[in-house]
Order: C-alpha cells, then sequence, then structure tokens
C-alpha cells in the first residue's frame, strides 16, 4: 500500500531540510528540484532552495575573494 502523495512531498522536504543543515547544499538543492515536481508552487519548497542557492553562491563566491 502506497501513501498518500502529500508523503512523498513531506518526506522530500524533510530530507531537503535535513540536508541542508548539514550543509550539503547541492543534495537539498537536488530534493527541493524533487518536491517541486510534485508541487510546482510549494511556497516552502521554493523559499528554501532559494536560500540553498543563495549559501551555495555565498561560498563559491568567498572562494574568489
Amino acid at each position: 500500500m502506497s501513501g498518500a502523495p502529500g508523503d512523498a512531498l513531506t518526506r522530500l522536504l524533510h530530507s531537503a531540510l535535513v540536508a541542508q543543515q548539514a550543509g550539503r547544499l547541492g543534495e537539498a538543492i537536488a530534493f527541493y528540484d524533487q518536491a517541486l515536481q510534485e508541487a510546482p508552487d510549494h511556497f516552502d519548497a521554493l523559499h528554501m532552495q532559494g536560500v540553498a542557492h543563495f549559501r551555495l553562491l555565498g561560498r563559491w563566491s568567498q572562494t574568489w575573494n
């Protein structure tokens, strides 16, 4: 028996957040991508993916200073 569609989305968002908090930003972004395939207008997924991209960009730009 499979779970409700929202269950999969919740698991993806949880995995993304755990990865993001651990500093695994690329992994987090990949989870957010998967979540957004399920729910393209999900505000939290869009927002947190943007935060992850910003943090990733910040780390990248620090290497050039």
